[in-house]
């Protein structure tokens, strides 16, 4: 979690890739997003190059110091088919970076009928990356490497897009092994996140082997508590990947309250990229548990090594008690909005997790 707050941010793997797990209370009717954030759904304004050919221009010392401006003059700076990085190591990029530097940019046109719609920057870099949308930054990263990360434009970057002649500018730095950057631009088109009222997170504690929020959720307070036993006399425990999050929430008001637990994850969990296929399912387990579970469709155990890899061999299981439990399999929008609206979830699509009711 990349975030003081629960909610703050999408749930990832080390790496920096999504690895969704959702969790929102309904209280009395009323919806409470207490962990992690809804991607959003996008189309491909400004294409990186993972979704079309784009080309820009490019230095590889200094220029002037207003090289980022929508008005510096670029004539003189060498053209290149994006994206840049190491040929042909990184398999995106298409014209050969292999200095420390890089100093790019790009022009790009825009429908001004967008421009009222919430815009993210797409971009990937390795290593460090400055990046400019009209002049103003949106990004500076510091000493990082991250692939598809995206970042929404604020309202003061939207007020400066023009139909054409708009100016992404990108600076880059390698500090060895692999050099890579890409950018463009995407829009949520039509609305796909519903959980929009956020807890209040009252406290964040860390233990060695518990991490524990707490909330307030209207009338109700929630406390949440992740659980890793990795005692280091005990290897059976220690190797065995399993984690456990518990929950618990209690009324404020001396009332009683209409509870009800969402949880969603993704089959992200069991990929190595989401362009791999999983099969899913909900299965019944012993003592009277359920679990819905994502499995990657080709199983070749410890085949990949690097820094930017997951585990995409064995299953991965999200389990719970079935007392008062709905498993599903669904679209992630369908089912949070079959939560929100007290409905059934139809079962389809690549997200999973459970409902739980909970009277207290």
């Amino acid at each position: 979690m990349p975030a003081d707050r629960l909610y703050g941010a999408g749930v990832c793997h080390w790496t920096g890739k999504p690895f969704p797990l959702i969790g929102a209370v309904k209280v009395d009717g009323k919806v409470y997003r207490f962990m992690g954030q809804e991607a959003p759904i996008l189309s491909v304004i400004v294409p990186t190059a993972v979704t079309g050919a784009w080309d820009g221009r490019y230095v590889t010392s200094e220029p002037a110091a207003d090289w980022m401006k929508p008005d510096f003059n670029d004539s003189s700076w060498t053209k290149g088919e994006g994206a840049f990085g190491t040929v042909p190591a990184e398999a995106l990029a298409k014209t050969n970076w292999d200095t420390e530097f890089i100093w790019t940019r790009r022009n790009f046109d825009i429908d001004p009928a967008v421009k009222d719609k919430p815009l993210f920057l797409n971009y990937s870099h390795d290593d460090d990356v400055i990046i400019y949308v009209n002049g103003i930054k949106v990004v500076d990263t510091g000493n990082q490497c991250h692939k598809d990360q995206i970042v929404e434009l604020s309202d003061e970057v939207k007020a400066t897009l023009k139909p054409q002649d708009n100016v992404i500018a990108a600076w880059c730095r390698d500090r060895g092994g692999l050099s890579f950057l890409d950018y463009g631009i995407e829009c949520e088109v039509t609305d796909s996140r519903f959980l929009d009222e956020e807890a209040t997170q009252t406290s964040a504690i860390v233990d060695p082997m518990n991490t524990l929020y707490t909330f307030t959720c209207g009338p109700v307070d929630l406390s949440v508590k992740f659980t890793a036993p990795a005692f280091l006399d005990n290897f059976d425990l220690l190797s065995r990947p399993v984690n456990y999050l518990t929950y618990d929430v209690e009324s404020n008001d001396g009332k009683a309250h209409d509870v009800k637990l969402y949880i969603e994850a993704g089959k992200e969990w069991a990929l190595n990229t989401s362009a791999q296929n999983a099969t899913m399912e909900v299965v019944n387990l012993p003592a009277g548990l359920c679990a819905v579970t994502a499995t990657n469709v080709e199983q070749n155990p410890l085949n990949k090594a690097g820094d930017d890899v997951r585990i995409d061999w064995g299953k991965f299981y999200l389990a719970t008690d079935t007392l008062g439990t709905t498993p599903f399999l669904a679209d992630g929008i369908a089912a949070r909005r079959a939560f929100i609206a007290g409905n059934p979830v139809t079962e389809s699509g690549e997200r999973m997790g459970f409902i739980i009711i909970t009277v207290r």
